[in-house]
């Protein structure tokens, strides 16, 4: 069995999603770039992307203009509600603009670096196989901070940040 068979410490079968967050199924193209090495598969080779980082400015500010770097979290995946319990203060505030997200449907992948509190998630409402990327941008104040779809889908999201290129 080769490592890349093994993934959150369990194994699955190559070409079968098995990654999952609460109830939802990561995209396979997100399973493949972690498989691949490309995406960080844990916290370690997660805290490299702080002096190393995916994608350069550039590709971010394609992603979103307002931003220039992105930091990728590792599985396991949460949903925001799983995520509640242990950060309830940020995920509850005004900041983090509650009413535009379900918790059960969201699952945070990435943030937008050291010090952001501007999450990136996977937002399964609107499809449950091809679910939208969402990103918080901030306001002039926190009761403007708004959820943005930033890419259709994940794969989308690669396309715009050319990120398995």
């Amino acid at each position: 069995m080769r490592e890349s068979d093994k993934l959150d410490g369990r194994i699955h079968a190559p070409g079968r999603p098995s990654m999952t967050a609460g109830a939802w199924t990561i995209p396979l193209r997100l399973q493949r770039l972690i498989e691949r090495g490309w995406w960080p598969c844990d916290e370690v080779t997660a805290r490299k992307q702080h002096r190393h980082p995916l994608v350069t400015e550039a590709q971010v500010r394609s992603f979103a203009s307002d931003e220039s770097t992105i930091f990728f979290i590792p599985p396991p995946f949460q949903t925001v509600a799983e995520l509640v319990p242990s950060n309830e203060r940020y995920w509850r505030s005004e900041m983090a603009c509650p009413a535009g997200i379900s918790f059960e449907h969201a699952v945070l992948i990435g943030d937008f670096g050291p010090g952001s509190d501007a999450p990136i998630l996977l937002d399964y409402r609107r499809d449950a196989l091809r679910p939208s990327v969402l990103r918080l941008r901030f306001g002039k104040s926190f009761a403007e901070n708004r959820w943005m779809v930033a890419a259709e889908d994940f794969d989308a999201m690669c396309r715009i940040l050319r990120m398995d290129q």
